[in-house]
């Protein structure tokens, strides 16, 4: 059967599975759907390296095709996102047992999987936006939006995301009445309007922003940190990047003009994110507003447009995604062991938890770009390539916000480890939740130290 249909079709499955299962099931569905995405995507790499794709199309008017398509970036993109998310699904089973209840908990995580793994292989713009929306709607929905009392929390949530789409709706509108088509290989190297480009972009922007703002209010996932923090944060931030990629590098011939800006909106999201990450107190917002303001450093790096930095970025994507779901668990441990978020209520935890305070060393100098681990590796490519090209301006700016990042992370890991002990807990002892970090940890440390096997691998997946 085709692996493409397979990796389309079974979190859809595993969101039914979820709603009429034992409830006992539910957590291992989840974890088993992303286990099964992950073959997959391994299965479809196959190949790859010699530019072949597996695609699915069935064509019902000019607009309209049902058609999908796996080449070697959506592949890649697929298969760091399920590697990390089934990551995070083992470490949040030794925490299921509050979900048990839940199971529509289950069936939007799935769902959203699945949302998510239909956009990454969509080859019709209809589709890709369309399954972006879906995969919003599933974040709105878990984060307690429709169910929330509060008027004006709701109203605000509605309008960003309704206005959103309308400039979604608009943009497409008008692509097809140039180009009389939607399908993606049919509009490559097409010229795309200056201002349609930019409404294209403004509402992933959005989108990625309203994940990041919900996630760190955290209204609906409280007793479900891992799981819902992966889908609200770093799942969209790593789409909206990818469609980014899909669209405006890989389909249309975009003018230089927006590139330059897309760059300097990259900047302005690095630095806001760390700006909101220096002044939050809570540490999921931290990890929440890091995760953004590295967004803003792969726009930048995307917008470069050399192959060079492409290949950066994707590296870096990969980098970011491990090393954030390991900053997600490590705080997720704090959370559970000490019942406290804030940081300065918190201290000398290193002593009952050094297998924790080691996960999230190691994942922050990554996010940081310190050697010898693999965030260092992409940044400094970047670097030296944007320094050829002459953009040393907005180098310069990246450089200082790594900087700001490291301040920011240093500062909470004294907090939170170092210091006198204001939690009086238990000593830490080894388990399978500290395995999972560790092993994240050792994962980002090897693939550092052999920064050619990371982009030997990358090589598999894509040619430039």
């Amino acid at each position: 059967m085709n692996p493409l249909f397979l990796i389309l079709i079974i979190p859809f499955i595993g969101a039914l599975a979820a709603l009429v299962l034992p409830k006992k099931m539910r957590p291992y569905i989840l974890t088993g759907v992303l286990a099964l995405e992950s073959g997959l995507a391994v299965s479809l790499s196959r190949g790859m390296s010699t530019g072949r794709q597996v695609s699915i199309q069935m064509d019902f008017s000019r607009w309209l095709d049902i058609s999908f398509s796996a080449d070697g970036l959506s592949t890649f993109v697929a298969l760091v996102f399920s590697f990390c998310g089934l990551l995070i699904c083992l470490f949040s089973l030794t925490q299921a047992q509050e979900l048990l209840e839940k199971k529509h908990f289950y069936a939007w995580m799935s769902l959203f999987c699945g949302a998510v793994v239909a956009a990454l292989f969509s080859a019709n713009l209809i589709l890709l936006f369309f399954f972006l929306e879906i995969a919003a709607l599933c974040v709105l929905i878990e984060a307690g939006v429709y169910g929330q009392e509060e008027l004006k929390f709701k109203i605000k949530n509605l309008f960003v995301s309704y206005f959103s789409l309308i400039l979604i709706v608009i943009s497409l509108v008008y692509i097809y009445s140039n180009n009389s088509t939607l399908q993606l290989g049919l509009l490559a190297a097409r010229p795309l309007n200056i201002f349609i480009a930019f409404l294209l972009c403004l509402a992933l922007l959005l989108k990625t922003a309203q994940a990041a703002y919900l996630s760190a209010r955290g209204l609906a996932w409280q007793a479900a940190l891992p799981q819902a923090v992966f889908l609200g944060t770093g799942v969209m931030t790593c789409l909206s990047a990818y469609i980014f990629a899909r669209v405006f590098l890989m389909t249309f011939s975009d003018p230089a003009l927006f590139f330059e800006i897309t760059a300097c909106a990259g900047v302005v999201l690095l630095f806001s994110g760390a700006a909101f990450a220096w002044l939050a107190r809570d540490i999921k917002k931290i990890i929440f507003f890091c995760a953004f303001s590295q967004f803003g450093y792969i726009l930048l790096s995307l917008s470069s447009r050399s192959d060079v930095s492409f290949r950066s970025a994707l590296v870096y994507l990969a980098a970011q995604a491990l090393a954030l779901s390991g900053l997600f668990l490590c705080v997720d441990r704090v959370i559970q062991r000490t019942g406290k978020k804030n940081a300065d209520e918190l201290g000398g935890l290193i002593k009952y938890m050094p297998y924790t305070a080691a996960g999230f060393l190691i994942c922050a100098f990554s996010i940081v770009g310190i050697p010898p681990f693999l965030g260092f590796w992409p940044k400094l490519m970047n670097v030296m390539a944007s320094v050829q090209e002459g953009h040393i301006a907005l180098e310069a700016m990246a450089v200082a916000g790594a900087l700001f990042t490291l301040f920011y992370l240093v500062r909470l890991f004294n907090k939170v480890f170092l210091g006198e002990a204001a939690a009086c807990i238990w000593q830490d002892r080894p388990n399978f939740a500290d395995i999972i970090v560790l092993f994240i940890a050792g994962l980002i440390l090897v693939l550092g130290l052999l920064p050619g096997m990371s982009f030997g691998f990358l090589r598999i997946f894509i040619k430039i």
